[in-house]
């Protein structure tokens, strides 16, 4: 249970109140006491949907340059480009 807690910790959406990562291994390694109350709602992954109704040009223009470009993908965090060939190229965007 004590694992579980500490994963909660360092789930938290807010990053600056996330533990640092030798505190982290202080409280795996130890028998550390946890104030619970301090818990945050954890940080969860939310799929990034753009508006199709109305939009707006810069939408439009964002549409047509991925069009040329190939498929990219929705996640604000993750950028996936995949062009007619059977290559494509992700990259991961930091927090």
């Amino acid at each position: 249970m004590r694992f579980i807690k500490i994963a909660l910790f360092c789930t938290q959406a807010a990053s600056h109140q996330r533990p640092a990562m030798k505190l982290v291994l202080a409280m795996l390694s130890k028998a550390v006491h946890l104030n619970e109350k301090l818990l945050t709602e954890p940080g969860v992954y939310r799929p990034y949907y753009p508006q199709q109704s109305g939009g707006s040009s810069s939408l439009q223009e964002t549409s047509s340059s991925q069009a040329r470009k190939g498929k990219q993908s929705v996640n604000p965090f993750v950028t996936s480009t995949q062009s007619d060939s059977s290559q494509s190229m992700t990259q991961m965007l930091p927090r």
